[in-house]
């Protein structure tokens, strides 16, 4: 799944219940960290793992809202699937079979 705007992500995630959301914070209307906050405090999305994925390097602000992990800009092939272990050693899903990408432009992997 994929959004180019907050609200639409916001839509999908609680349509779609994905099982990971990797969000970026440059969005144009509302950002990824108000997309960040709403997932994280409705009741229907707070059990989703988010990834802050951004050229924004503040990852103890993406934590302190709630996110699982932060991942700056540009990232690798390998950083992601790294970040994607973490995450699917938190919890009991044995692997990720639904992402949502939340973010303004596609992520380009280096």
């Amino acid at each position: 799944l994929g959004a180019k705007e907050g609200e639409e992500g916001l839509r999908l995630a609680t349509e779609g219940q994905p099982d990971i959301i990797v969000l970026d914070v440059m969005m144009p209307q509302k950002d990824g960290w108000e997309v960040l906050q709403t997932l994280h405090n409705s009741e229907a999305t707070r059990h989703i793992p988010v990834i802050v994925c951004s050229v924004l390097d503040d990852a103890r602000l993406a934590l302190s809202l709630g996110a699982v992990d932060h991942l700056a800009k540009p990232v690798t092939r390998s950083r992601l699937l790294q970040a994607l272990a973490r995450c699917r050693q938190g919890t009991e899903t044995p692997r990720v079979e639904h992402r949502l990408q939340i973010a303004a432009t596609s992520l380009t992997l280096n």
